[in-house]
């Protein structure tokens, strides 16, 4: 029996990279028909769990349409590796992002497992597929046209000499740094 579990293609809902207001370091994925069983299956034959050991602790989400999605909060650790296609990072982790990635069953005992061995599992690796735009990318893109055009918020940005008194108001091949 394999102490990890590979899935492909999931669907990202929620990315929490960093450890703030108490909440560590997670990604919650869609649990779809394709890798529900996957998923159960591995939790059953690993005993993975605190409370609960073998059985899978899904949530699940109904939108304001009254749309209900099934998810999976998967936690990370220091040592997880992030990996992407096409220049692709973590950063591009987004409602909907797309990955591949596997998950790692581990024993431990410590003062929280009451002296005895639990399983639980954290994300080894996870190569982002496919990314996707949140608000502050189209906010980026944005405030980058708008650079582009002399304009930034509303501030026109004129031509102007640099200490050097070298001129920087020339074409887009010259930069002023």
């Amino acid at each position: 029996m394999e102490n990890k579990l590979k899935l492909t293609n999931a669907e990202i809902v929620f990315a929490n990279l960093e450890e703030k207001d108490g909440f560590k370091p997670s990604l919650t994925i869609k649990v779809t028909a394709q890798n529900e069983k996957l998923i159960t299956d591995f939790w059953a034959e690993q005993k993975i769990g605190k409370n609960n050991p073998g059985v899978v602790n899904f949530k699940e989400y109904t939108n304001g349409e009254g749309v209900t999605t099934k998810q999976l909060n998967l936690a990370l650790n220091p040592q997880t590796k992030f990996g992407g296609l096409n220049g692709l990072t973590e950063n591009d982790l987004g409602f909907g992002a797309k990955v591949n990635l596997f998950v790692n069953a581990f024993t431990y005992n410590n003062k929280f497992s009451g002296g005895k061995d639990k399983v639980s599992a954290n994300i080894s690796a996870c190569v982002v597929l496919e990314g996707k735009k949140t608000g502050a990318d189209a906010d980026l893109a944005e405030l980058l046209g708008e650079s582009a055009n002399n304009s930034v918020i509303g501030v026109s940005v004129t031509p102007q000499s640099t200490p050097q008194g070298e001129d920087v108001s020339g074409g887009s091949d010259v930069l002023p740094f």
